[in-house]
């Protein structure tokens, strides 16, 4: 009896324990193998596996709150100014290429010698052909007064009246180049017609002929800032691009207001529109933005709507799509009417509320009704049938 208590402590106990171990490694083995043969939908599916998905919570806010542009800045545009007189001497030159010249202010003085002297001599003209019609004048009134007694002839009184018409013709001559005289006198003094950089000017005591250009100014308030926009953005900017901020490099605190002016013009030989490139004008009271400066403008939006990331959207056509709304365990199809998109969101008008959970990952692999186990996205370990 001793013996067979001892066999059975030292052969039947282990044996029973290795045998029990055993059992439980295949039950072990059987299941992980089972497991590993969940490899995707369909199979964790007719497992009644929930599948893996990354949620989003619908939530109002900005659609987008800040949109750049990159800029480089030009003049608003540049003026020629020409002489109206020809081979005229510039007597005066009040600017130097570079000043900055306000409108109004004299750039140039022509030389005005010759012409006050044709201006002089007509209204000395005028002054004595004055005094000669009033003299033949009071000769036509003799010879009519006297033609009726007989006491002057008719050919007299003819030849005085024929002298008085040429005189007053000679007179309306010299009142055209009073005129005249007056007009040119105008024109020796050129002012700036806008306020501006001098880009060109002439220089004292050169000869300037009819229509050649003496000076020319580039308008520098406003400026112009280029700016070329990705056409993603195209729904919002369309919306906010009345005014912008502007930045430029070199100019460390200064922000101006970028007022949008019109689109640039279209390449013709362009088959595809890449990007958006858009006019602003921007106020440059101080003149501290030249020509060529890079820089940015940034649009912000304070309009809060419904929004939820782009990618979960799904079938879509035009303002409408699907989603996967996940309420507890259950993912539904539902159709949403959708908005403005901008920076990978999207504006929803109609089938989601603030606070509804819906798929942005693993929404390819669900069909409606889908029993689902949000996930963080950041855990790439996790597999199906886990």
């Amino acid at each position: 009896m001793k013996s067979f208590m001892k066999f059975t402590v030292k052969v039947m106990v282990p044996a029973t324990i290795i045998l029990i171990l055993l059992a439980m490694a295949f039950f072990l083995l059987r299941e992980m193998r089972r497991h590993a043969n969940i490899v995707d939908a369909d199979s964790a599916r007719k497992a009644g596996q929930a599948l893996p998905v990354s949620i989003y919570e619908a939530n109002v806010a900005p659609i987008q709150p800040l949109i750049v542009g990159s800029c480089n800045t030009q003049p608003s545009k540049s003026v020629e100014l020409a002489s109206a007189i020809n081979d005229i001497l510039i007597r005066e030159s009040y600017f130097e290429a570079g000043d900055i010249v306000e409108k109004g202010q004299k750039l140039l003085e022509l030389d005005k010698r010759q012409i006050e002297a044709n201006l002089s001599k007509a209204k000395d003209q005028i002054r004595w052909l004055n005094e000669e019609i009033k003299e033949r004048a009071s000769l036509v009134d003799y010879y009519r007064e006297n033609r009726a007694s007989g006491q002057s002839l008719e050919i007299d009184y003819r030849r005085a009246f024929i002298d008085l018409i040429q005189t007053e013709r000679e007179r309306a001559t010299a009142d055209e180049d009073l005129q005249l005289a007056q007009v040119e006198l105008e024109k020796t003094d050129i002012f700036s017609p806008v306020t501006g950089r001098v880009d060109i000017i002439a220089a004292q005591g050169e000869v300037a002929r009819l229509n050649q250009t003496v000076a020319t100014i580039t308008v520098v308030n406003p400026m112009i800032a280029n700016c070329v926009f990705d056409t993603t953005d195209y729904q919002f900017l369309m919306a906010n691009r009345d005014e912008g901020e502007v930045v430029l490099k070199g100019l460390d605190g200064y922000v101006f207001s970028g007022h949008f002016l019109q689109e640039a013009p279209l390449n013709p030989d362009q088959e595809q529109i890449d990007n958006l490139n858009w006019y602003f004008t921007m106020d440059n009271k101080e003149l501290v933005v030249q020509a060529n400066m890079t820089g940015f403008i940034r649009f912000t939006s304070t309009e809060e709507v419904l929004r939820i990331p782009a990618v979960a959207l799904l079938n879509q056509n035009q303002d409408q799509a699907q989603v996967f709304k996940v309420e507890g365990d259950t993912a539904t199809l539902v159709n949403v009417s959708v908005g403005q998109r901008a920076s990978g969101f999207v504006g929803i008008s109609s089938g989601l509320a603030d606070g509804d959970r819906v798929v942005v990952a693993g929404q390819l692999d669900l069909i409606d009704g889908d029993l689902v186990n949000a996930i963080d996205p950041r855990d790439v370990t996790f597999q199906y049938g886990q």
